[in-house]
């Protein structure tokens, strides 16, 4: 499939909100790709993509897995708020035919980031959280935060997100690999 064609049948497949939002972060990716010398063609598509399974039902993602034999971990299943972007990755790959693991991985941790994360992966991970629709009065403060270090620092950026979903998301429903990220990017900035 092309770009346009995939886009097309992603505005088909998203509410009208959730799509504003893929389009802001396409936008954004494509921008912070020219930035930090990454190819726009492998952001834009990533972010295209990064949340083709965000509204599955429960049933929709329960049926995908069982038709495309998948077994999703446990720790995937735990939380709404993550099992997008895991299955995220595995739709793009199936039903887009996306091989490029560069483009299945950033679209695989833009949720909860990962340790030692490629520039690719940073990008989308920081452009879904500075989408220029990210707007919230809950977040306005810390978007327009982080808008201004991404400007001179991607690493710093990716920081200061995991530190503020850190002190957002409850203990018990911490990712283990967001605080791993946090920790990994804090021992390198230090």
């Amino acid at each position: 499939m092309t770009y346009s064609e995939i886009k097309k049948d992603v505005k088909e497949k998203l509410s009208e909100e959730r799509y504003k939002h893929v389009l802001g972060t396409v936008e954004m990716a494509e921008r912070l790709a020219k930035m930090y010398d990454v190819s726009p063609k492998k952001a834009k598509l990533a972010a295209l993509l990064h949340d083709i399974a965000k509204e599955y039902t429960k049933y929709e993602r329960d049926l995908f897995c069982k038709l495309n034999d998948l077994k999703m971990a446990d720790y995937e299943k735990r939380s709404d708020k993550i099992v997008h972007s895991f299955l995220g990755a595995e739709v793009a790959k199936l039903d887009y035919k996306i091989t490029d693991e560069q483009i299945l991985d950033a679209i695989r941790y833009h949720t909860t980031g990962r340790p030692n994360m490629t520039t690719l992966e940073k990008i989308i991970y920081v452009s879904d959280f500075i989408e220029p629709n990210r707007d919230s009065e809950r977040y306005i403060e810390k978007v327009q935060i982080a808008r201004g270090i991404v400007e001179h620092d991607l690493t710093k950026t990716v920081a200061y997100i995991l530190h503020e979903t850190l002190l957002y998301i409850p203990p018990k429903d911490l990712y283990k690999l967001t605080k791993e990220a946090y920790e990994f990017y804090k021992n390198e900035l230090e």
